[in-house]
């Protein structure tokens, strides 16, 4: 029996965009959460158009001043150019021990960053519970 060789396997190269190209994605989604609870007076698609424009105006503070030197463009190959955050930019921290750590009463997700009580996890709706305590 004749083996024929295996296609040779490629990574797959994604972008994730920073804009939605349809629809919402993971921060355009949380600041229409954000919106709907501080601005309930702003329709669907005035949330919708808010979010966009405040994600376009961070994207520009982002690529300007100080910030600009820690995203270069880069060629990403078959995917396209775009820009990358260079691992030895990102810093880590604990979370400090009176800092408050918070889970989502649904998706059970824990944060210790809180925006109004909204779950940051994308497509969930719910909210988050009281700081949990050393013991959970």
């Amino acid at each position: 029996m004749r083996r024929t060789p295996e296609k040779e396997e490629r990574p797959r190269e994604a972008l994730q965009g920073w804009l939605p190209r349809r629809g919402e994605n993971t921060r355009s989604g949380l600041l229409d959460k954000l919106l709907q609870r501080t601005a309930p007076h702003l329709s669907s698609l005035e949330r919708h158009d808010t979010a966009l424009r405040l994600l376009n105006e961070l994207w520009d503070s982002l690529r300007a001043g100080a910030w600009q030197r820690l995203w270069p463009a880069e060629k990403l190959g078959r995917a396209g150019s775009g820009y990358q955050l260079p691992y030895d930019a990102w810093r880590w921290a604990t979370v400090a021990g009176d800092d408050p750590v918070r889970r989502c009463r649904r998706c059970r997700g824990v944060t210790h960053h809180n925006l109004r009580g909204i779950c940051p996890v994308y497509g969930c709706e719910a909210e988050l519970e009281r700081p949990l305590t050393a013991d959970h």
